[in-house]
């Protein structure tokens, strides 16, 4: 994406699963898709005077002018959390809200500002070089093939060819979180399909995902997601949260 403003322009690289706030007074910006590949991109574009009022209305932002001066909420990309994913794949499916939309999108668009503000701001660093990326991205097949096994970070830096410190050096860089928390991420996801799409019991589902502990399942599904397990399968049936 390509931000320009009072004729300087900022280029900002963004990879699969995440997401970023930009803001630009003179509306000007340009996006650039990788060739030959399948890109979903989802744009909430809106004047900045229609987010300073859903700030001050709703309460979520004490100084909701700042929000727009904040340089740890502008201008980064970090990764989309598992609730995010959820609320962006309700958004996508307008149609099971009838008439009711125009409330919806804005009770979306304030879920998401809200996700946004209490999330930990960290930026998510660009890739070293290239050799980085192609270890990362072998590690990243590795534990979506191994959920309910996955290696320890010693195994798993040996399975790819780094050490260890190299791994949990450069897979945050990568991937926005180190290697436990993408794990986890991973698990709660497809434990959403599980439960949402395929109707699969709680039980289950979480040993499916490599949880032992039904409570401690059942707690870390509802911290990432808002709601019980048994929750999750009563809703309307949406897409996959991620590509694997």
């Amino acid at each position: 994406m390509k931000v320009r403003e009072n004729g300087l322009s900022s280029e900002y690289r963004m990879l699969s699963h995440t997401y970023g706030i930009y803001y630009s007074r003179q509306g000007q910006y340009s996006l650039k898709y990788p060739h030959g590949k399948r890109t979903q991109i989802l744009q909430i574009i809106f004047p900045s005077k229609f987010l300073l009022y859903l700030l001050n209305q709703n309460n979520i932002s004490s100084k909701p002018q700042q929000f727009l001066k904040d340089h740890e909420i502008l201008n980064r990309i970090r990764p989309i959390t598992p609730i995010m994913h959820l609320i962006i794949h309700q958004i996508q499916e307008p149609s099971l809200y009838g008439d009711t939309c125009y409330f919806f999108f804005t009770a979306k668009i304030l879920d998401l500002i809200n996700c946004i503000l209490n999330t930990e701001h960290k930026e998510v660093e660009q890739p070293v070089n290239q050799f980085d990326l192609e270890h990362i991205k072998k590690a990243q097949a590795i534990l979506k093939t191994s959920l309910e096994d996955p290696p320890s970070v010693n195994d798993l830096a040996g399975m790819i060819g780094v050490s260890p410190a190299k791994l949990k050096q450069i897979f945050p860089k990568i991937c926005g979180m180190p290697p436990y928390c993408y794990l986890r991420k991973l698990r709660m996801e497809k434990a959403m399909h599980l439960l949402n799409n395929e109707k699969m019991n709680v039980t289950e589902t979480a040993y499916d995902v490599g949880y032992s502990s039904l409570s401690h399942f059942s707690n870390v599904f509802t911290k990432c997601f808002g709601m019980k397990p048994s929750e999750a399968r009563n809703l309307p049936r949406i897409s996959k949260l991620s590509d694997g």
